[in-house]
C-alpha cells in the first residue's frame, strides 16, 4: 500500500525526493487550509527554482507550508511561496499562476524577485 505522500506526488516523483522531505510529509498534521496536493506543488516549483540557480526552501509552521525563494546574488531579496492546491499565490493572496503552469510561475517569482537593472 502506498504511503499518502506517494499517492500524492506520484512514485516517479517520490522517488526524487529526498528522504528527510518524505518523513517531514508525512509529520505534516491535518492543518486547517492546508491542501496536502499543496506541498507536492511546492515541491516541484522548488525543483524547477533550484534548476535555474535560485534558493527555495520549504518551511512548515503551526499555521502553513510555504516555499521561501531567495535571489542567489541578493539574498535579502526574497518571499514566501504559498499553495492552495490550484494556485501559487504570494503570502497576502495574490495569485501568481497555476500549478499547472510552474516554469511560468517560477519566471514571475524570478522576475518579482531580482534585482533592479537586472
Amino acid at each position: 500500500m502506498e504511503s499518502e505522500f506517494v499517492q500524492s506526488v506520484g512514485p516517479a516523483m517520490a522517488e526524487e525526493m529526498p528522504p528527510r522531505l518524505v518523513d517531514a510529509f508525512a509529520e505534516v498534521p491535518q492543518l486547517p487550509g492546508v491542501v496536502h496536493d499543496a506541498m507536492a506543488h511546492l515541491e516541484e516549483l522548488r525543483h524547477e527554482l533550484i534548476s535555474r540557480g535560485w534558493k527555495a526552501d520549504i518551511r512548515r509552521t503551526d499555521r502553513r507550508v510555504a516555499l521561501r525563494v531567495s535571489n542567489p546574488e541578493q539574498p535579502r531579496l526574497n518571499d514566501d511561496i504559498v499553495c492552495d492546491g490550484e494556485v501559487f499565490r504570494w503570502p497576502w493572496g495574490q495569485g501568481i499562476g497555476a500549478v499547472g503552469e510552474v516554469a511560468g510561475v517560477a519566471e514571475r517569482v524570478m522576475y518579482v524577485l531580482r534585482e533592479v537593472g537586472e
